[in-house]
């Protein structure tokens, strides 16, 4: 969904994984997509991981909040957080996946610690 100056003033920001210090992998709160239409732009912005350390994250969904029962997204992935600070996005089209999603930070090289957050952007529906 292409966005216009119609649906400019629906668009709306949310923390999915709120500014942090992370030093180990582990999964933010999960976010319900119900009242969203078309894609969701998930963007990362982290400080370096450390000389030979890195993190993995990605997006997952459910159909429940239930942790166990998340999955990875397909196309889901950031890039790893390395020796660089990082920026990045990555856009998931709700109709594609299920209703809730969260962040994993999901794999750990080394002695990581970076600052890591995610922000979420989508349009509301119409009501």
């Amino acid at each position: 969904m292409a966005l216009s100056q119609r649906n400019f003033e629906a668009l709306q920001h949310f923390a999915a994984y709120a500014p942090a210090t992370v030093t180990a992998v582990g999964a933010g709160s999960s976010i319900d997509l119900l009242g969203y239409d078309g894609d969701v732009v998930f963007v990362m912005q982290a400080t370096a991981a450390g000389s030979a350390a890195a993190f993995k994250v990605r997006m997952e969904h459910s159909d429940t909040t239930t942790a166990g029962d998340f999955t990875a997204i397909t196309g889901g992935a950031f890039t790893d957080i390395g020796n660089a600070a990082y920026v990045g996005s990555v856009a998931i089209s709700k109709d594609d996946v299920k209703r809730y999603l969260r962040v994993n930070i999901y794999e750990e090289t080394g002695t990581a610690s970076s600052i890591i957050s995610v922000t979420g952007l989508g349009v509301k529906k119409y009501q």
